[in-house]
This record gives structure tokens, C-alpha cells and sequence, in this order.
């Protein structure tokens, strides 16, 4: 009777460090940000790979290397001028602002040793402005500026491994 005990009690304690020893090889899920609070560098929409994502801007973003699979480079992110009482940016301004800036940059594209597109592949430049109400009154005048590679007819972001903008990591 006691052998059997000792061995349930053995049996017992091997299953409760097996489990805690799977517990502790659990990788920590990464936190998600705000799309509006992005800073310079690489997101990916989805917290499991996703080979693409809808255009319309996500609510959530997961900060990656831009060597790891993601959707969007942010290239710069601030605040801009705004009408007196207007704390969202204009979308046409805020779409040419993103514009202008995004012509500083060295993007990695056909023929590149670091990326090539697809025939049908081509890099997008967007911004995303805080909505209306909360996101608003949190971040007034904020505009972020991101890149991405998506096919011709602009419908949808693709998943990328490897930086669109030279210097980004």
C-alpha cells in the first residue's frame, strides 16, 4: 500500500513539473499597440502570420524586426497642423504630407538584393488619422505615415520578411 502511494505521489509530482515546465517554454505574446501611437518602424496587423490584410486600417498592431513577417513600415510619425478647433488632420493634406516624405526615402525595390516584387506587386504609401471622440482628444494632430507592398489593384496589404526601407530594423 505504501509502494503504491509513493508511486502515485511520484507519478503525481512528474506530470505537475511537466506542465510547469511547459509554462515556462511558452513565449511571451507580444503586446499590441494602437495603429495611431506607431513610431518608426515595422508591424505586422495580425499576432499569427497572416499572408494579407484588408486595406482599411487595423485597430491593432504588433511591433516586429522588420526582418521577421509584417505589414507595415512606419517612416515617420508626429504631429501635424490642423484647422483651429480640429484635432484629425485633413486626409488630403495628411495623404500629401505622407507623400512628400515618403520621396526621402530609399525604398528596396525590383532588382534589389534584399527584396524583389512580384509582377504584380507594388509598394503603397498611407497614413493612419485618430479617429473620431477618444483617439482624438489622446492624440490630437497625430498622423502616422507607413509603407507596404501590395499587388496593383491596392485591395489588400501582403506579408513581407524583409524591409521595403532601407535603414529600418
Amino acid at each position: 500500500m505504501k509502494f503504491r502511494k509513493s508511486i502515485g505521489i511520484l507519478v503525481t509530482c512528474f506530470f505537475c513539473f511537466i506542465q510547469i515546465s511547459f509554462a515556462w517554454s511558452i513565449e511571451k505574446r507580444p503586446e499590441a499597440i494602437l495603429y495611431i501611437a506607431a513610431e518608426r518602424g515595422c508591424y505586422s496587423a495580425t499576432y499569427i502570420s497572416s499572408k494579407t490584410v484588408p486595406m482599411k486600417a487595423p485597430k491593432k498592431l504588433f511591433p516586429v524586426s522588420c526582418f521577421e513577417k509584417h505589414h507595415f513600415e512606419v517612416f515617420w510619425s508626429g504631429q501635424v497642423a490642423t484647422q483651429p478647433g480640429n484635432p484629425i488632420p485633413a486626409s488630403k493634406p495628411a495623404s500629401n504630407f505622407c507623400v512628400e516624405k515618403s520621396k526621402e526615402l530609399v525604398i528596396l525595390g525590383r532588382g534589389s538584393n534584399s527584396y524583389n516584387f512580384g509582377l504584380l506587386e507594388t509598394t503603397g504609401t498611407g497614413n493612419w488619422l485618430a479617429d473620431k471622440g477618444p483617439e482624438a482628444k489622446r492624440y490630437p494632430k497625430r498622423l502616422v505615415c507607413y509603407m507596404g507592398l501590395s499587388t496593383n489593384e491596392f485591395r489588400y496589404f501582403k506579408e513581407m520578411s524583409q524591409p521595403l526601407i532601407k535603414g529600418l530594423k
